[in-house]
């Protein structure tokens, strides 16, 4: 794909990164009950059909075996053992010999219950994530905690073994390229892996993203910026039938729309899909319709933070109109609760929502340090014979 290098550009910006913003939003994130949120639906006219119905929410972590805090959390489908695996940033338990932080799975039946078979694929010190599952293959990249090296390390893993089956290292310019919330997408034959180029100096800029290539094999295959409107890392991509679906925020205090590109990157069309909202790391398509899961930004204090982020599931046609959009979270301003970095799988006409959610210490206003990793479950209106879930 070397048709589609271009040039990073330096400039000089505020020292307030994505990195720091996503810092203070983390910092700023427990979950509503079935009951309580499976009510509220928002931005959708009662005239629309329900398309989808929230039936029940698990917690994966903490758990017994995975005592301490859990984030980054992704949930996917291995074809091999037809099983749901969630995997989730997590520190090893006090009682295990090795200490260091690292990242653990679980595995579900399609019920969303427990097999029994967990553990840990990554060993080692690590904070953000981003992962895509391709067949029985993880993919996953994610960031070591290094004084010596900024990018990213990306692994696959064999998903019913969890052996490593290779591994690279992809350095990043630390000035132009940030590192946080990589994109992980499967577009087009190649793995995408993304974050902000040139991070805005303020909350309510967008800028653009770089995007590095590679094979299934982990060859690179050349990188890119996207630049033609402005936008916002915590994005999600799809390629359907010869178009690069983009959807992420206008900037972080703005706006969901979509970036339609040709084969070639060239911009076909812009949509605008929901106010206030944001970190778009969930989409999925069924063949005929797209899902997004996405933060709804719109319950913000007069301080702005900590930022009340609520997650939700929309549901769009072929042509980006909206179908129905559920709220999986109801947190307000006083819950001190925020929602983040969601994700979702559609399966046999069901959506698994993935996400992590933390609250604040009233006093400190900081994170309290007990993140929670949740899948939601969602009921999805068959469309009939002509679709395909």
């Amino acid at each position: 794909m070397s048709n589609v290098v271009v040039p990073l550009q330096r400039r000089t910006r505020v020292r307030l990164t994505v990195v720091s913003i996503v810092a203070l939003m983390v910092c700023s994130l427990g979950v509503v009950s079935t009951e309580r949120s499976s009510n509220l639906r928002t931005g959708v006219a009662a005239s629309r059909p329900e398309m989808l119905r929230l039936v029940r929410t698990v917690q994966v972590a903490p758990d017994v075996r995975f005592p301490n805090p859990g984030w980054f959390v992704r949930v996917n489908h291995v074809p091999a053992t037809n099983r749901l695996v969630v995997t989730f940033a997590s520190a090893p338990a006090s009682s295990e010999p090795d200490q260091q932080s690292g990242y653990a799975y679980k595995e579900y039946d399609m019920g969303m219950n427990e097999t029994g078979s967990a553990g840990y694929f990554l060993r080692a010190p690590a904070s953000d994530s981003g992962s895509i599952m391709i067949g029985n293959t993880y993919y996953f990249a994610w960031l070591p905690i290094s004084s010596s090296f900024y990018g990213w390390q990306i692994t696959k893993y064999d998903a019913v073994t969890w052996q490593v089956l290779t591994e690279l290292s992809v350095p990043l310019d630390e000035a132009t390229e940030a590192s946080n919330d990589p994109m992980v997408a499967y577009v087009d034959g190649h793995l995408d892996v993304s974050s902000q180029a040139n991070p805005p100096p303020g909350l309510d800029e967008g800028t653009s993203t770089h995007h590095h290539f590679f094979s299934l094999d982990l060859d690179a295959e050349g990188q890119m910026v996207l630049a033609d409107s402005p936008h916002i890392c915590g994005s999600s991509m799809v390629y359907v039938d010869g178009v690069y679906h983009l959807v992420t925020g206008t900037a972080f205090l703005g706006d969901l729309f979509v970036m339609q590109y040709d084969r070639d990157w060239n911009l076909i069309q812009e949509k605008w899909l929901r106010p206030h909202a944001h970190w778009s790391q969930g989409l999925a398509f069924d063949g005929q319709r797209f899902y997004v899961a996405y933060l709804d930004t719109s319950r913000r204090p007069l301080t702005l933070f900590p930022l009340v982020t609520n997650l939700h599931l929309a549901v769009f046609d072929r042509d980006w109109n909206l179908l129905d959009d559920v709220a999986i979270t109801d947190f307000h301003i006083e819950d001190l609760a925020f929602a983040g970095r969601p994700w979702v799988i559609i399966r046999n006409n069901r959506a698994y929502v993935s996400y992590d959610v933390s609250t604040v210490d009233p006093v400190t206003g900081h994170e309290d340090g007990r993140s929670r990793s949740y899948v939601s479950v969602c009921n999805v209106r068959a469309l009939g014979a002509s679709g395909r879930n």
